[in-house]
């Protein structure tokens, strides 16, 4: 009895451990784009560390404190934060906005970060930026390189095809 619950045991162990390995593997793999962007720590020297900082001040706001704010563009919500695309320096370059929820529009786009800020009040925050909602429609879609390679059946583009990919415009909404 005791060798068939240690066999029982063994057995599922081994399938949850092939389980996580895969999920595991998903994962790296599905990061596998932000992975080969960031500097290759064996190849490169690295600047050293040299400043520390002891926790977030008033008025500073962490990226998962934007994901999934509702920005505001001439009074009008426009979409939610979806991500922050981030230089290799790891400064943040622009603001990934999910549009489909407020323009009913199966389109994210990217702006520049520095446009974006914000209203604070003690009991909400207020994402703004300076677009003029009607040129949203002009705007082209935002595509990661993990969805261009899910797109391309893992086939990523070359730099010249990305760049000239033509960009549907988006119909008028209602």
């Amino acid at each position: 009895m005791l060798k068939t619950t240690l066999s029982s045991a063994a057995i599922l162990l081994a399938a949850a451990t092939t389980g996580w390995a895969q999920e595991a593997g998903d994962a790296i793999a599905e990061r596998a784009p932000i992975l080969e962007a960031l500097p290759d720590a064996a190849k490169e020297k690295l600047p050293p560390v040299t400043e520390f900082v002891g926790g977030q001040a008033p008025g500073q706001l962490l990226a998962t404190d934007l994901l999934g704010l509702t920005v505001h563009a001439g009074g009008t919500a426009i979409g939610t934060i979806d991500n922050v695309l981030m230089a290799e320096s790891g400064r943040p370059l622009f603001v990934v906005v999910d549009l489909g929820e407020y323009l009913k529009a199966e389109k994210r786009i990217a702006f520049a970060f520095e446009s974006l800020g914000y209203e604070a009040s003690s009991d909400d925050i207020r994402l703004v930026a300076s677009i003029d909602p009607a040129t949203l429609n002009e705007a082209p879609a935002f595509t990661s390189l993990a969805d261009e390679m899910a797109q391309n059946d893992g086939q990523s583009l070359t730099e010249d095809e990305a760049e000239s990919k033509p960009v549907e415009p988006l119909a008028p909404s209602n």
